[in-house]
């Protein structure tokens, strides 16, 4: 989730979802069942914008008191009720104002997503997640027709194939506007390339409103159904595809985000000054068990102006070469593992070294009860990227 990958992926996908929201509403017009007249669309969009604007308005300020007063009953079944009397009226608010209920169901878990309480809300509601999207896949399987794939299969391999394509295409063109070179684009794009689940909400309301005809919706919903299964095997497809191009473009993965660099930087730094000089570069590499004589070969990688010191610059323009990456590849051939491994008998072990891991473990070295060292304290994490961090911060990771 740190990686570059992840977080264009992850905002790939809140866009698909947020994009639903509008389309939700234009299915209802194209049905013929919205306004007849220029005056009834004019009410609908009063309605639909400054109502349903007010309602969200109003909402999210009323919530927020609504739920103090239901985390004040320290009830699990009360959070749960409220939230699903969230939904349930959002939903016929929504119904009121001439919009779908669906709308008004995506506006209920916008509000709820702003609310301090949200952490607990989605504890909460964890269950009822799984058990109805459960169902909710289980309808979509329902409508799968065998008899129907095997009729069009010609069809629905070729749509499927030029969606998964054009798709593929655009996410992968937009890579660099997402800040992603070409081999992560592609690990993106071949992996978000399948459909999306509320592709099938959009054409069962519209078989609903009569907009699509009961086949071709089926066939649709085969093709959403056929591509999101195929999910895996696109993202495996995606790492080899990236792997690839990195390869033949000499980039290599990079194991370490430009955020990570910056503290990384910060604390290899050890007088301040704001720039690392080979001392203390050595001093990081070898508690990563780094080769001696090899650590003045990365120096000079990093020092791309050959002044004798890496600022700040030029450390994370190194990082995102991948040059401190390869360290961290030939530390681990080195034998990293053979690290000390024996430990207090009551050691403290802090599972996770993120910002909540590495903030334990500063209040735990401020605390005169533990010496935070490899033998009473130690962190896990299996991003390869915070352990190296760690190391070089002298963290016992």
């Amino acid at each position: 989730e740190d990686r570059p990958e992840g977080i264009a992926g992850l905002s790939i996908l809140l866009l698909q979802d947020l994009a639903v929201a509008p389309l939700l509403v234009i299915l209802p017009l194209l049905a013929g069942s919205g306004p007849s007249s220029s005056v009834e669309l004019g009410i609908l969009v009063t309605k639909a914008t400054l109502g349903f604007g007010a309602l969200l308005a109003a909402g999210s300020y009323v919530l927020r008191y609504v739920f103090e007063v239901v985390a004040a009953t320290r009830s699990t079944e009360t959070f749960v009720a409220a939230a699903l009397l969230v939904a349930v009226g959002m939903g016929e608010a929504a119904d009121f104002l001439g919009l779908s209920a669906s709308t008004g169901a995506f506006a209920a878990g916008v509000l709820l997503a702003g609310n301090r309480y949200r952490a607990q809300i989605q504890a909460d509601i964890k269950p009822f997640e799984g058990i109805l999207l459960g169902i909710f896949f289980l309808t979509a399987g329902a409508d799968l027709n065998p008899a129907l794939v095997v009729k069009e299969w010609i069809t629905l391999f070729t749509g499927i194939l030029a969606f998964i394509a054009v798709k593929a295409a655009i996410i992968f063109a937009s890579g660099p506007t997402l800040g992603l070179k070409k081999g992560e684009a592609a690990r993106v794009a071949l992996t978000l390339a399948g459909g999306g689940e509320f592709a099938l909400v959009l054409f069962k309301l519209a078989q609903d409103l009569n907009v699509l005809p009961l086949d071709l919706a089926r066939l649709l919903d085969a093709s959403v159904i056929i591509s999101m299964s195929l999910t895996p095997l696109l993202g495996e497809l995606g790492d080899f595809a990236g792997d690839l191009i990195d390869g033949n473009s000499g980039e290599g993965r990079n194991a370490f985000s430009v955020e990570t660099a910056e503290d990384l930087f910060d604390k290899i730094d050890a007088d301040g000054s704001g720039s690392i000089e080979i001392e203390e570069l050595r001093e990081a590499l070898l508690k990563l068990n780094f080769p001696f004589v090899s650590i003045a070969e990365v120096f000079e990688k990093f020092d791309a102006n050959n002044d004798g010191i890496i600022d700040k610059d030029e450390w994370i323009t190194g990082v995102q070469a991948g040059f401190l990456t390869e360290a961290w590849d030939s530390a681990q051939e080195e034998g990293l593992e053979e690290r000390r491994t024996d430990f207090a008998e009551d050691a403290l072990m802090i599972l996770g070294y993120g910002e909540l891991g590495q903030s334990i473990l500063q209040l735990l070295s401020s605390s005169s009860n533990y010496q935070t060292n490899m033998g009473e304290v130690i962190c896990f994490d299996l991003n390869p990227a915070r352990v190296a961090a760690g190391v070089m911060s002298g963290d016992p990771v």
